[in-house]
């Protein structure tokens, strides 16, 4: 989607959330104590977040490097395992990835290879700007949300079953740092649900005829995740003790 329509706020807020996002990654990478796997994982998924937003920041460079701007949003597709990682890592201090763990960037390859017959391998730049700008859907653009959307989901269950299966353990455990873990994810999975039903409802509006709407929802979007990550920095600051997990043999 073209940058223009957008409201001129979005990109000021794009460049705060992008420079709130890098001060809390540098914050987690700096934690010697505690959960470094958790810390890390989260550092990764601002990272990507930056990526998918760097849009709005650098708009002439992208527009110049069409490849680069499609790989910049196809890299979205690694936001939902990395918040499911995320999850698990808080869950269990003793997480670990596994070799099977590569899987999950499965959906990122499929998205990818998607594309790849009618925009990375053709220099038609007419038929990337229609289907980057979506100028008329494409079949490649459809099939890629309803893909996402179906991978959050999934990924969404996924992570509630995880949270569930845990909470006879926390709930039967004298500790309050367990307690004090479920509570941050219960509140942490609560903005992050805002924050998806906001860009769920700006992706759908991008293939109606109320595109013009796109300039008040996407600052109010922005906004959202502005005070999510600017949330999680404060609890951060505050709550060290939020990054400690608890071990999977424990588990009900």
């Amino acid at each position: 989607m073209t940058c223009s329509r957008l409201h001129p706020m979005s990109q000021d807020l794009a460049l705060l959330q992008i420079f709130i996002n890098s001060l809390v990654a540098i914050f987690l990478l700096s934690i010697r104590s505690g959960n470094l796997i958790s810390n890390r994982i989260l550092t990764f998924y601002f990272v990507v977040f930056n990526l998918d937003i760097s849009n709005f920041v650098f708009i002439n460079f992208y527009s110049a490097h069409l490849n680069l701007e499609m790989l910049r949003n196809n890299v979205s597709a690694l936001l939902a395992p990395t918040l499911y990682f995320y999850v698990r890592s808080v869950l269990h201090a003793d997480f670990r990835f596994r070799a099977r763990d590569w899987a999950h960037t499965l959906p990122f390859i499929i998205v990818v290879l998607t594309f790849m017959p009618r925009f990375y391998l053709v220099e038609d730049v007419a038929l990337k700007l229609q289907i980057n700008n979506n100028l008329q859907p494409s079949f490649e653009l459809m099939f890629v949300h309803v893909f996402q959307y179906i991978q959050m989901a999934i990924y969404l269950g996924l992570i509630f079953i995880a949270i569930r299966r845990n909470k006879l353990t926390i709930l039967n455990s004298y500790s309050d740092g367990l307690k004090l873990n479920k509570q941050w994810l219960s509140c942490f999975m609560a903005f992050f649900m805002v924050c998806f039903a906001l860009a769920l409802i700006r992706n759908l509006v991008k293939f109606t005829q109320f595109q013009g709407a796109l300039a008040v929802i996407t600052p109010v979007m922005m906004l959202a995740d502005l005070g999510f990550t600017c949330w999680i920095l404060w609890q951060a600051l505050n709550k060290p003790e939020l990054f400690k997990g608890i071990s999977s043999q424990l588990e009900a």
